[in-house]
């Protein structure tokens, strides 16, 4: 199994796609069980993005510590179960100025 883009899971809203309020980062589980298409009536979905807002800078600051970690848990997880990483696999993190 290959750690594909779409690592940040969504729960679909009775409002629209737009709407779909991003939950957390995916769990080895959820890369297997969780589509990555919204239609069919699913609770939850994956997309290769999210939009996450905080109210303050002091819980940007903690969310972003909590997105890495959460994404390094995941690494780890996959590392564990699946053999050790080939060579110069790194986890970058793009940021925007929003």
């Amino acid at each position: 199994m290959d750690i594909d883009s779409n690592l940040f899971k969504h729960k679909v809203s009775s409002v629209g796609p737009s709407y779909d309020p991003y939950v957390s980062i995916c769990t080895l589980e959820d890369l297997s069980t969780v589509d990555v298409n919204r239609g069919g009536g699913p609770l939850y979905y994956r997309k290769n993005t999210a939009t996450i807002s905080y109210s303050s800078i002091k819980e940007a600051l903690e969310g972003k510590v909590d997105v890495v970690e959460e994404l390094q848990i995941l690494l780890d997880a996959y590392n564990k179960a699946y053999g050790s990483f080939i060579g110069d696999d790194v986890l970058q993190m793009e940021e925007s100025n929003v």
